[in-house]
């Protein structure tokens, strides 16, 4: 290791660029000649090639550090600080970084900007979130998603961050309930509530943030009503009429995804056999006379319709399951 000797300081040290490392610094206090104005020249020019902790700054200051030099030593490591934060590639360390750089310098004018900047990495990091769920859904990964989620959620007003965290949650939980590892019905519920009034809410948009939010709506609102039919149809007392009534605008939405999901067609299937069996049932509660009847010939009708839409229902499920490939000739 080198050091830092009288001579060396008088000669050399000031074109010598290299950091100091600890001990230098420690070698640098322990010179009784040098004056402490130089020292933190000395130090101010190098800079420092460790991290200042607080139980560090302590050691030196008993080891003899004058105000000078932990002034010095304070702005090196400050200075360095930034440095690493603008250096850092991965978007976590990053974030942790800057989260480090807000408490231990406040007063920094950079602060300001980082603290922007980190909103746009918390958003990052939970779209990263999302994007591994929606490759693997999965309860862990889903958990992932709702907690920082929920953390964007109580940190951020802005609407357009609103819109597009409230509408991945809505997704998530959504296909954690149809995958069976998600059971809480009422939150899964609310989280689609609050994306379907979100994106259903054209008035309030500005011009800015139009496309954004086309794109956002185009990207899930078909789902988000596919979703509503669900829960309509696990809720305790199941209403069929309303979840056909979702589903159906579900499977009208051409520019999203739930035109093509199975489910959407899937649960309308299971919402018109619901009806189909309620049908069965008036009609065998009919008496003998009533059975050859108008009321028995509506039900008939009503069955009839039913078992034609259920069909129609089924083939589609089938048809969007099957990928069909051609055998090269």
């Amino acid at each position: 290791m080198p050091t830092l000797s009288n001579s060396a300081l008088s000669a050399g040290a000031f074109q010598d660029e290299t950091p100091l490392s600890r001990t230098q610094v420690e070698q640098l206090i322990d010179n009784r000649i040098i004056e402490d104005e130089v020292k933190a020249s000395v130090i101010r020019k190098r800079g420092l090639d460790f991290k200042l902790t607080p139980a560090l700054r302590e050691q030196l200051i008993k080891r003899g550090a004058g105000t000078q030099i932990i002034q010095a030593l304070e702005e090196q490591d400050e200075i360095a600080a930034f440095a690493a934060y603008s250096k850092e590639k991965d978007p976590v360390l990053r974030l942790k970084i800057g989260q480090e750089l807000k408490r231990n310098y406040p007063r920094n004018p950079r602060v300001a900007a980082i603290a922007s900047e980190m909103g746009e990495l918390e958003l990052e990091l939970f779209e990263a979130s999302y994007r591994k769920f929606d490759a693997n859904p999965n309860a862990a990964n889903l958990k992932t998603v709702l907690e920082l989620g929920t953390e964007q959620l109580n940190k951020n007003n802005d609407r357009m961050t609103e819109l597009h965290v409230r509408t991945r949650l809505a997704s998530a939980t959504g296909k954690g309930m149809i995958g069976n590892f998600y059971t809480d019905l009422e939150n899964s519920r609310k989280y689609a509530s609050q994306a379907l009034a979100l994106l259903e809410n054209t008035a309030s948009v500005s011009s800015q943030d139009i496309d954004k939010f086309n794109s956002l709506r185009a990207d899930n609102l078909g789902m988000v009503y596919q979703f509503m039919g669900l829960y309509l149809l696990r809720q305790q007392s199941p209403d069929a009429d309303q979840a056909i009534g979702f589903l159906n605008r579900a499977a009208e939405f051409k520019v999203g995804s739930s035109a093509v999901d199975p489910n959407t067609f899937w649960l309308r299937a299971m919402a018109r056999d619901m009806k189909l069996q309620k049908s069965g049932e008036e009609y065998r509660n009919l008496t003998k006379n009533q059975r050859v009847g108008r009321q028995a010939q509506s039900l008939c009708a009503t069955f009839n319709e039913l078992v034609n839409q259920l069909i129609e229902d089924y083939a589609s499920v089938i048809k969007r399951s099957c990928k069909v490939r051609l055998s090269p000739p």
